[in-house]
Parts: C-alpha cells; sequence; structure tokens
C-alpha cells in the first residue's frame, strides 16, 4: 500500500535511527508494521493484529525521526 517513494524514505529513517526495516511480516521479530490506511485490511494488516503488533502510517516514521526519538504508539 505504500509507494515506492514513500516505502525508500520509510526505509533509509527507520535504518538510519537504529530500527531493522524488513518488507515481510515476522512475527518474530516485527514490532511495528508501517501501512497505509488503505492497507487496512491487508494480510499483513491481519497478521499484524493476530500477533498484537502496532500499525502506524509513515508520517509516523517521519515524525519519529524528526523528534529523534520513537513517538508514542496510541
Amino acid at each position: 500500500g505504500i509507494s515506492k517513494k514513500e516505502k525508500l524514505l520509510t526505509m533509509k529513517l527507520i535504518n538510519e535511527n537504529g530500527g531493522t526495516f524488513t518488507g515481510a511480516f515476522q512475527s518474530e521479530v516485527t514490532d511495528i508494521v508501517v501501512l497505509t490506511k488503505e492497507g487496512v485490511g491487508s494480510e499483513k494488516y491481519k497478521a499484524a493484529l493476530e500477533y498484537g503488533k502496532a500499525c502506524v502510517l509513515p508520517a509516523w516514521v517521519v515524525d519519529s525521526a524528526a523528534m529523534g526519538v520513537a513517538l508514542p504508539l496510541a
């Protein structure tokens, strides 16, 4: 659900700020799922809910990187 440009920026910001970006959902290592509002209902979204993982918009990553800290997930 994320455009290629947005995905590349998200990946860059996550990796530069101490996180690890993986495209595939892996319940053992995935903590946060980044998706657009259009991604609600996707298999990745359903898996995140099933395993109790947080879901955020790409803007959360951008804003967190700008602040230098992971913002609240709520």
